[in-house]
Formats: C-alpha cells, sequence, structure tokens
C-alpha cells in the first residue's frame, strides 16, 4: 500500500507538471505579444473598457470609459484586480491583465485537481480530466482575453470543489456552510450571473440536508459580500444589475416597425437557445459535433452499461449525479438566461461548461472503472486503465489542439486592428480636447487617448436613456461631439432605428480604414460631425 501510494503521488507530479509546462506553453507566449497582435487575435473590444475605466478610477474620474459618465457596465472584482496595474503605463497594463489570467488559470488546473478529488482517488482519471480541461483552446484563449473570465471560471471551480469534497469539511458544520457562501460571494463578484449557479447550489444543500439552516448561513455570508456592489448600483444607477445587461438587450431586441408579438419574440428566443446548445457552445467550447457526438454517446452508453452491471458502479452513480444534476441544470439556466431572454451571447459567457463537462467525464470515466474492478480481472483492469484514458484523452485533445491553431492563425478578432489604427490617427492628429464618441470604442478610447463616449450604453446609462428614447442623435449633438467612430454597419443598420433622425446628414468622411473588417461589418470610419 505504500509503495502503490507513492507511485501514485509520483505520476501526480509528474503529471501535473506536464500539465503546467503545455499550460504555460500556451498562454504566455501569446500574453506577451505586441498590442497589435493583441488586439487582432486574443482580446476583444470589451476588455478595453476595463482597462479604460481602471486608468480612469486612478486618475480620479471614476468608472468610466469617457471620464464623465459613470458606469457599471463591469464585474466587479476583476476591475478591483486591474487597478494596481492601471498605474503603470497603458501597454503595462494590458500585459499585466493577461498575465494575471495566466497565473489564475494556473490556479484553475490545481483547482481542479483538487476538486476531482471529490468523484474520484484515480490519479488517471484525474489527470485526463485536468489535460482534457487545460488544452482546451476556449479556456486558453480565455486565460488572456484581459476580461474577468478566468478569474469566474476559478471561483466557480472552487465553488464546485467544495461540493465534491463536502465530506473533507463535514457537510453538517455550519462553518463548511460559510465556507460555501464565501465561495458563493466571490463567485457573483467574479461575474454576476454566476448567481444562477449560487441560487441553484443553495437549494440543494436545502435538499440535501433537509433543513433550511445549510442555505440560510450560506446564503447569508454570500449577501454580506456582494450587498454593497449591489446597493451601489442601485443608488447610482437605479437598478441592482450592469447597465450594460440592458444595454445589449435593446440592440438585440430592436424590431425597427415595432411589429413583433410576444408569441413570436419568445419563439424567437427559443431558436436562439436551441442554436446556442447545439451549435455555438460545442463549437466554442468543445471541436467538431461528430467527433463530439461520438465522445459523448461512447461515454454514455459505457457508464449506462457499467451502472446496469455492477454494484459498485450503481452505487458511485447515484452517490455523484444529483450534483452534477444540479450545476448542469444551473449552465442550461444561464443559456436560457443569455440566448433565449437577452437574445445576446459572447464567447466568454458559458465557459463553465468546460470544467462542468470535465466533472462529467471523470465521472463517467469512474463509474466504468468500478465495474471493471468487479469483474476480478485483473489483466483486463490494467489493460483497460492504461488504454482508455489515453484513448478518451486522444479523441478530446487532438481536435481540441486543431481548433486552437487555427483561432490563433485566424485571429480571434481578427477585424479589430481597425479600430487601433483609427485610434493612432486620432491621437496623432487631433488636439487632446477632441471629443469622439461610438459604439465599438474600447480600443479607440484607451488607445487614442481622447475623451470617448460609448453611444451603445454599456458604459453609459445617460446613452442607454437615449437608446430606449430612441434620442440618440440629440444626445450626440448634447454632447458637442467632434468625430463620431464606428463601422459603417453599426452607424447605418444597428443603430439607425435609434437615432431619432437622419444622423447621414450630419456625418462627413474623415478618415476610412477597411483593411481586416470590411467584408464583416463594412469600413471602419471617422465621421466629423456636423
Amino acid at each position: 500500500r505504500w509503495r502503490q501510494t507513492n507511485t501514485e503521488a509520483l505520476i501526480s507530479i509528474l503529471g501535473l507538471g506536464a500539465i503546467l509546462i503545455g499550460v504555460l506553453a500556451t498562454r504566455i507566449p501569446m500574453a506577451v505579444q505586441p498590442i497589435d497582435v493583441l488586439v487582432s487575435k486574443v482580446t476583444p473590444d470589451d476588455a478595453y473598457y476595463y482597462f479604460q475605466a481602471a486608468h480612469n478610477i486612478v486618475r480620479g474620474d471614476g468608472p468610466s470609459l469617457d471620464g464623465l459618465n459613470d458606469a457599471n457596465g463591469f464585474q466587479p472584482l476583476w476591475l478591483a484586480l486591474l487597478l494596481p496595474l492601471a498605474l503603470f503605463g497603458r501597454d503595462t497594463l494590458v500585459h499585466g491583465a493577461l498575465v494575471l489570467g495566466v497565473a489564475m488559470d494556473v490556479a484553475s488546473v490545481f483547482a481542479l485537481w483538487w476538486a476531482l478529488g471529490g468523484l474520484t482517488k484515480n490519479v488517471t482519471i484525474r489527470l485526463v480530466a485536468v489535460a482534457a480541461y487545460a488544452l482546451n483552446p476556449a479556456i486558453a484563449f480565455g486565460a488572456v482575453n484581459g476580461l474577468e473570465s478566468s478569474l469566474s471560471v476559478l471561483s466557480l471551480i472552487a465553488l464546485f470543489g467544495l461540493l465534491l469534497r463536502a465530506k473533507d469539511f463535514g457537510p453538517d458544520r455550519p462553518a463548511y456552510w460559510a465556507l460555501v457562501g464565501l465561495a458563493s460571494g466571490i463567485g457573483v463578484l467574479a461575474r454576476t450571473d454566476n448567481g444562477i449557479f449560487v441560487v441553484l447550489i443553495l437549494l440543494f444543500l436545502a435538499l440535501r440536508s433537509r433543513s433550511l439552516r445549510p442555505p440560510l448561513v450560506a446564503g447569508a455570508v454570500a449577501s454580506l459580500i456582494t450587498i454593497p456592489w449591489f446597493v451601489w448600483n442601485i443608488v447610482a444607477f437605479g437598478t441592482p444589475l450592469q447597465v450594460s445587461g440592458e444595454a445589449t438587450y435593446i440592440l438585440a431586441h430592436i424590431d425597427p416597425l415595432d411589429t413583433r408579438t410576444a408569441w413570436e419574440a419568445v419563439q424567437h428566443g427559443a431558436g436562439l437557445t436551441k442554436t446556442a446548445f447545439l451549435d455555438s457552445i460545442p463549437n466554442l467550447y468543445f471541436f467538431s459535433k461528430p467527433v463530439l457526438g461520438v465522445v459523448v454517446a461512447g461515454l454514455i452508453a459505457v457508464t449506462a452499461l457499467a451502472a446496469r452491471r455492477s454494484s459498485e458502479a450503481r452505487a458511485i452513480a447515484k452517490r455523484h449525479a444529483p450534483l452534477l444534476a444540479t450545476l448542469t441544470i444551473g449552465l442550461l439556466a444561464l443559456i436560457v438566461a443569455h440566448a433565449g431572454v437577452r437574445w445576446h451571447t459572447r464567447e466568454w459567457y458559458f465557459l463553465s461548461a468546460v470544467p462542468l463537462s470535465m466533472l462529467w467525464l471523470a465521472y463517467a470515466l469512474e463509474v466504468t472503472f468500478a465495474w471493471l474492478g468487479d469483474m476480478r480481472s485483473p489483466s483486463l483492469n490494467i489493460r483497460y486503465a492504461t488504454i482508455l484514458p489515453i484513448v478518451v484523452l486522444a479523441a478530446i485533445v487532438a481536435p481540441q489542439v486543431e481548433r486552437g491553431i487555427d483561432w490563433w492563425d485566424d485571429g480571434r478578432y481578427y477585424w479589430q486592428p481597425d479600430t487601433l489604427r483609427a485610434a493612432r490617427w486620432l491621437r496623432n492628429e487631433t488636439p487632446e480636447e477632441t471629443r469622439v464618441a461610438g459604439f465599438n470604442v474600447g480600443v479607440l478610447a484607451y488607445y487614442s487617448e481622447r475623451p470617448t463616449t460609448n453611444l451603445d450604453g454599456v458604459m453609459n446609462p445617460d446613452a442607454l436613456d437615449a437608446l430606449n428614447e430612441r434620442e440618440l442623435l440629440a444626445y450626440v449633438e448634447g454632447l458637442g461631439v467632434d468625430f463620431v467612430v464606428d463601422y459603417n454597419s453599426y452607424i447605418f443598420l444597428f443603430f439607425e432605428p435609434l437615432w431619432g433622425g437622419p444622423v447621414i446628414t450630419r456625418l462627413e468622411q474623415e478618415q476610412s480604414f477597411e483593411a481586416s473588417a470590411f467584408a464583416l461589418f463594412g469600413t471602419y470610419q471617422i465621421y466629423h460631425f456636423r
């Protein structure tokens, strides 16, 4: 037994070490790329809203994009972590944020290893699940996107791990419930929609213990952590949630003729939910659906057979299924909230699907291994324990690596270099007091170093009011804007119903940038506003 324990420890150390090398070898080279490369390949425009808001806060202008309109269109814990980095140069803040994301991604690898210990003690199974997670391109790119992605995923893995390893803490101890509440509160501050998981977890605690005391204790601790954030939102902006959520809702739900019925809206949301679940999530977070379907179907079939043939496997399946099912319901509710209700999804919204899938993978392998143990055939068990994990890992990782290489070659945000070129033109060719406005202006605001107001309402409650009233043109007039800058499709198509007047008569072309984005959104234009 002593020899077996030491062998397992050695395998764990070597396996985790190899995974860690893979994580650093894929993330760090991306994180330290020049800004031109980062803008094109890994950092979305939204990330620069954070960078500019952090820059303005340390400068004393409050949480805003333009230094004038305070807003709450951000996840609070990530912005707070960026503030020390904002004391340095603009490029330093960007690279520092990406390195910080990589550090949290490394922590997630170890957190997932720890969480998996609540599902299985089998070292091989845990290594397979962690490797499949670490080499997932969505996780790798999420670590260096400049957003809260790595922080959010880390907080959720820690929360899931606390639930899976409840026996280690004593599931009936109030201290354990308080710890779950602490992790829940941090998770919500990391990303507000993690609250969906928290609500379901509190319900799970109540059902598991058949008492209201666990969820009340956990909920109270989580509330103490999050209430200041929600109170500030209500006092400052009249809503407990970020105005950015309402802003994207408005754009997605624009009906120029106001002819859409409530039933038609429900049908449209249901269609978007179906698309997100069957197309977007598999394509973004995993790999081609035929390969994914074969892997998933195979694991389900073997797991079901194992649970049917083995009492030990069946006991393991029953022990862990309720919690994993609860977490899966949370993911489905998250998809419905964004795709079905808000009609708006982004590639970082559902990253929790990846660690959750790895928990299901470990669950399937653990149940299957228990069945093989009941067969009392050591040679078969050894061959199976050696070959199956390698086959499963290869089937998952090979297409993932190929997908990641394609993403890097193509550039996740290949259209954004236009915005960086426009920002540099404004910085070099206009006075410092020049006022700018537009919709996709994160990179523009950060690198033009000109007061830049976003008109989509994501970081601007006043613009949100103008959008709701369909008086955007009057709002821009009141700002004293010198330039309106954006893709033609945003100015003249997507937001056209909300201007409240013929904006084209007020714009005179100053500069045009169309090298990379012309086919997607039209030219990125700098218009003089008359």
